[in-house]
């Protein structure tokens, strides 16, 4: 990506469930070079779930509204948010969570209300990975149903772990 696009900025972000797991929303720094990799590494993969069968990764698209600003912004362009994973799409963020989480007071965030505010500024993506023994594997239909409310066909992929990078290429890349 460094090679074919100019100027492109990542922030990563690890994407739990708010309501039953330790640390629901870790972010690094943005990075325009390869230290990227190092954010990448202190990510803390939770595993367990919760007994909600979705995890929370709207809480990505609240945190870039809300807490990130963006130099593509200002030349009138759009940002980029790719969440994956192999869970239906959650319904809400439980306000009940976020002094937990981010330290304050919130109500319960609606998916569909958040979808429409965060689109202004983020063009939105999602990748359900369908590796084997995955959910997004044994509930690929439930998954596909569960986002595709929001996100079209070329918004909505459905891969497997060693298709991400290529995948991801072309999505930054046509943007």
């Amino acid at each position: 990506l460094y090679a074919d696009v100019k100027d492109v900025e990542f922030m990563v972000m690890g994407i739990g469930d708010f309501a039953y797991d330790d640390a629901p929303l870790q972010v690094s720094q943005f990075e325009s070079d390869i230290r990227i990799c190092d954010q990448l590494g202190k990510i803390w993969f939770e595993r367990g779930g919760g007994g909600n069968t979705f995890e929370s990764y709207t809480a990505a698209w609240y945190f870039a509204l809300n807490h990130t600003q963006l130099d593509c912004w200002n030349r009138g362009k759009k940002g980029i948010i790719i969440t994956m994973g192999d869970e239906p799409l959650n319904p809400y963020i439980p306000g009940r969570e976020f002094k937990r989480v981010l330290g304050y007071d919130s109500q319960d965030v609606d998916t569909v209300e958040l979808y429409k505010q965060v689109t202004e500024k983020f063009d939105i993506y999602h990748i359900i990975i369908t590796d084997p023994g995955s959910s997004g594997q044994r509930y690929l239909k439930r998954d596909q149903e569960s986002w595709g409310k929001l996100l079209d066909g070329q918004h909505l992929f459905t891969k497997k772990s060693d298709e991400l990078p290529e995948v991801i290429h072309d999505i930054v890349t046509a943007h």
